[in-house]
């Protein structure tokens, strides 16, 4: 996913394998950014042109589980409490399909992203899917369609 970072204290790792131990049945997302000024939290999940809602594959599951994690955590807790907003982008190359029921799944992951109180965002707000194309485009609308030429800028903020 291309990125453009436009705040000075943003940070990026590796969970699978880096920030998360490799734990039997613990799935996790393949990058998360974190930016300290805005109180934000950024998972992305690469997937290739189908998005599966297979236990062990599924993009909401494994961001789901990664958040879980850090709230056990008590060094990392702070990357995913109330006050952080977070939202999960779902990568992929191509035009998306979204396999039928996977309502629930998104329902729930995105339970877990929005934040208490008066700062409640639909899903649309906080579940992203991303198309990385070599055009160079930037759209928002239903899908985030992007570039290297035209990255998604982090911290996030939705923009048409």
């Amino acid at each position: 996913m291309p990125v453009k970072v436009v705040d000075e204290q943003v940070f990026l790792t590796k969970p699978d394998g880096k920030l998360i131990p490799n734990i039997q049945g613990q799935r996790k997302c393949d990058f998360l950014i974190y930016c300290q000024s805005k109180s934000q939290s950024c998972f992305i999940e690469l997937k290739g042109e189908n998005i599966s809602i297979k236990e062990g594959y599924n993009p909401y599951n494994q961001i789901s589980d990664t958040v879980d994690y850090l709230k056990k955590e008590e060094q990392l807790k702070g990357l995913v409490d109330h006050r952080v907003e977070k939202h999960a982008f779902i990568v992929s190359p191509g035009r998306q399909k979204l396999p039928k029921g996977i309502e629930s799944k998104e329902r729930f992951l995105w339970q877990k992203l929005i934040q208490k109180g008066e700062n409640k965002k639909k899903i649309e707000d906080l579940i992203h899917y991303v198309k990385v194309t070599k055009s160079d485009r930037y759209s928002n609308n239903g899908q985030i369609i992007c570039s290297t030429r035209s990255p998604i800028e982090i911290p996030f903020g939705n923009r048409e």
